[in-house]
């Protein structure tokens, strides 16, 4: 591994990266991040090839999945598959920690 990278964004959520396409051919991103309260990720978007899946490591998140809505709670995960509209946030009143998994297909 070429080391973990750590970032602050313009909304104190703190940003570890994991795991790096660097690391393994542009593979797989694996992060880390903790949302304060009322702070959401980007805007909705469509990953062309990539798998997404979020899992809650403290706290709760919420997830957009095309037309579905996910509240998800400590240890419970979401898949997002290639070409689904999604987005996720935190809407709760304390910080949430998550780790988001981005793969492509081998």
């Amino acid at each position: 591994m070429s080391g973990v990278e750590e970032f602050r964004l313009r909304d104190n959520a703190l940003v570890t990266v994991l795991r790096s396409g660097r690391d393994n051919g542009g593979r797989l991103l694996e992060i880390e991040s903790t949302f304060p309260p009322g702070v959401a990720g980007p805007p909705a978007q469509v990953h062309s090839r990539e798998t997404e899946e979020f899992t809650v490591l403290d706290g709760r998140l919420w997830v957009w999945i095309g037309r579905r809505r996910l509240h998800l709670e400590q240890g419970e995960s979401a898949s997002i598959p290639p070409g689904t509209v999604h987005a996720f946030a935190n809407r709760s009143d304390a910080p949430v920690t998550f780790r988001a998994v981005s793969t492509l297909p081998p």
